[in-house]
């Protein structure tokens, strides 16, 4: 494609949060509720299994294109989105929709969760504490 503009978000797009800087977040959170947001984009029998404390399971194909599925999410500070390892499909895909869709500070935690506990990361299993039980919406 020669010259125009273009809307599509690349790649080049995402940016990356360390897991230092995630550990940090998340340790924060208790503290400062609105300063993260941990979306696991995974299917919800892989969330349960494992996920990384009080993380959001919405999948991709939940999330339209070109308009915000939850005026809440701006509430966050930032929104880190994770999944299994670096090339998880579906977490980069997340992290492009909401970068596309017009959410600022979206991030993505390229170690994902495999990463997470490698680091000594706390995990939790079964169903999200903080989020409801059919993922589509956020509650406080």
């Amino acid at each position: 494609m020669l010259g125009g503009c273009t809307t599509e978000t690349t790649d080049k797009d995402i940016e990356f949060i360390s897991g230092a800087e995630l550990q940090r977040l998340v340790s924060e959170a208790d503290r400062k509720p609105g300063a993260v947001l941990l979306i696991d984009p995974r299917a919800p029998a892989d969330f349960a299994i494992a996920h990384l404390p009080n993380a959001w399971n919405k999948q991709l194909s939940t999330i339209p294109t070109g308009q915000k599925p939850d005026a809440r999410l701006e509430a966050f500070d930032r929104l880190v989105v994770y999944g299994v390892h670096p090339g998880t499909p579906s977490a980069i895909g997340m992290t492009k929709r909401l970068l596309q869709n017009g959410y600022d500070d979206v991030y993505f935690y390229a170690d994902g969760l495999e990463g997470w506990i490698a680091q000594g990361g706390q995990i939790e299993t079964g169903r999200s504490k903080r989020w409801p039980t059919d993922q589509s919406t956020i509650i406080d």
